[in-house]
């Protein structure tokens, strides 16, 4: 943590605080334009990991404090802003989110995971974890990884599987059912060319020869090899998918859906709220043919309880499937869809599709990302997680830039106080964005573009709602390192996510005889 000197209010300042929960965002007058484009999205249940042109790879949405989705320490126990798990460099090259855990692959041919490390999940041959990123052993070259339930694999550059993680249904996928895989063991298969980790203990892939395999439980049909509905901790040939057929697989809740090299998808196994897309709630053991989806389709994505699918020739977006959350994107959370459905609103033609929990995001030609459905934990990146479900795309927050630090106070007031601490472009001006604590708390002010910062914080006292300070109330500002004793400047560079930026606060010896109305935002 950076050291953090106190400096006392000795002129006055107009203040215009603005109210919000603990963490704040905004695009601030002044700083410098920094919009960042994005290259890959990847959905867990209910979080969101992308990674930027740049290379960044970022996440937001659930972070309980015990688990650590994101990978980093937040305000509260979710973050509605792309924030970079601890300790990233600007070199990821692909990311998987998974229920309760994500994993990347670095340009340094490491794979590092993070969250819930429960089962081995996180692969670094250690059964306790902060949450934060880790190393993955034992698993050379990686060229591919797929996060899900406990449960993590990954595909070589030569194109060998590996997996490691909760093993109980057998997602080994090498005949054992072994509970605890701390560290990568071999599948016993061929050469892959895809892997997707499913979320009700499913593993399947595609072969190099363009075979659909999958392996581990098959509780609703979700290993796609007819009946009857049995585990297995081999591989099996998913009915009628042989060589040559399959380019690519998404394991989902419990249900499967691949896309065929003719640019059909099929879809096999739960079907209750229409996962299948067959225009029937009938679970299937076998692959079926979504409807109207034969042919024409560059992508697919599966989710808990539903399915998306981009179209080649317009790169429209249709899903099916559970529609509670508003997932769909049809600008209803009523009636499932049973058949692939139309997303309204999309504004350019999307070029990538990821589904999770309750919620889908898209990644469009631009390289914006939009999202919908389900945003009770800030899932879709807006910046907050109010409404909490969104029933069409609205575009996922394009700064990154962040600072964290925490608010301390010895002096004579009582606590229980709201402490508000402010940006400033000038120490004589007014705030550009501003969040609200208590002391002892994590302050967290983000989607900041890159720019030069002062950083101020006073405590509310007569609890009015914000500001400026009155006489009697606590206040400092951000006194960084440095032998002098005033405010310093905080720079944001390249989206970085800045912490331990840390304030004392004194009870000031002024009054402030200016005060300006309390404006909302």
């Amino acid at each position: 943590m950076r050291n953090s000197k106190v400096l006392t209010f000795i002129f006055i300042l107009t203040f215009i605080m603005l109210p919000f929960g603990n963490i704040a965002s905004g695009s601030s007058p002044g700083a410098v334009p920094t919009a960042v484009t994005y290259s890959q999205i990847e959905l867990g249940y209910d979080t969101s990991c992308a990674v930027t042109s740049g290379k960044a790879g970022v996440c937001w949405g659930i972070n309980e404090e015990d688990t650590l989705q994101l990978g980093v320490v937040t305000p509260e126990e979710y973050h509605p802003f792309p924030i970079r798990p601890t300790g990233f460099s600007d070199n990821i090259i692909e990311i998987s989110s998974g229920d309760y855990h994500s994993c990347a692959i670095t340009e340094n041919n490491e794979t590092l995971c993070w969250g819930d490390g429960y089962y081995g999940a996180l692969g670094d041959g250690l059964t306790d974890h902060d949450g934060t990123p880790t190393a993955v052993i034992n698993f050379p070259n990686p060229g591919h990884v797929s996060a899900g339930a406990g449960t993590t694999c990954g595909i070589t550059s030569a194109g060998l599987a590996y997996c490691w993680g909760n093993g109980y249904s057998g997602q080994m996928g090498n005949g054992t059912n072994t509970g605890e895989n701390l560290s990568p063991v071999p599948v016993s298969i061929g050469t892959l060319s895809k892997i997707s980790v499913g979320s009700a203990n499913q593993v399947c892939a595609i072969t190099s020869t363009g075979a659909a395999f999958c392996w581990g439980a098959d509780t609703w049909g979700q290993l796609g090899n007819g009946s009857p509905l049995t585990a297995s901790n081999l591989p099996v040939q998913v009915s009628g998918l042989g060589t040559g057929t399959m380019q690519n697989i998404a394991s989902g809740g419990i249900f499967t859906c691949g896309l065929t090299v003719g640019g059909g998808v099929k879809c096999w196994g739960y079907n209750g709220d229409g996962e299948l897309g067959n225009n029937s709630t009938t679970n299937s053991p076998s692959p079926v043919d979504v409807s109207g989806l034969t042919s024409g389709v560059s992508a697919i994505a599966a989710g808990a309880y539903h399915s998306c699918a981009i179209l080649s020739a317009t790169g429209a977006v249709k899903c099916w499937g559970h529609n509670g959350y508003g997932q769909i994107g049809d600008s209803t959370s009523d009636n499932n869809r049973l058949i692939p459905t139309a997303v309204v609103g999309l504004t350019k033609p999307a070029v990538g599709i990821s589904a999770g929990g309750n919620h889908t995001c898209a990644l469009l030609n631009d390289g914006s990302i939009q999202c919908w459905g389900k945003n009770y934990e800030g899932q879709l990146g807006i910046g907050t997680n109010d409404p909490d479900v969104v029933t069409s795309p609205v575009e996922v927050i394009n700064e990154i830039g962040s600072i964290f630090g925490n608010v301390s106070y010895s002096g004579s007031q009582p606590g229980g106080h709201k402490v508000f601490v402010s940006l400033h472009l000038d120490t004589g001006q007014p705030p550009v964005e501003s969040t609200q604590i208590y002391v002892g708390d994590l302050y967290g002010i983000a989607g900041l573009p890159d720019g030069s910062y002062y950083i101020s914080a006073f405590m509310d006292v007569d609890n009015d709602g914000g500001g400026p300070p009155d006489a009697w109330e606590p206040a400092g500002w951000y006194d960084g390192p440095d032998a002098g004793d005033e405010p310093d400047l905080v720079s944001i560079v390249n989206g970085a996510n800045l912490f331990g930026y840390d304030i004392t606060l004194l009870d000031p010896g002024v009054s402030f005889s200016v005060y300006l109305p309390l404006t909302l935002r």
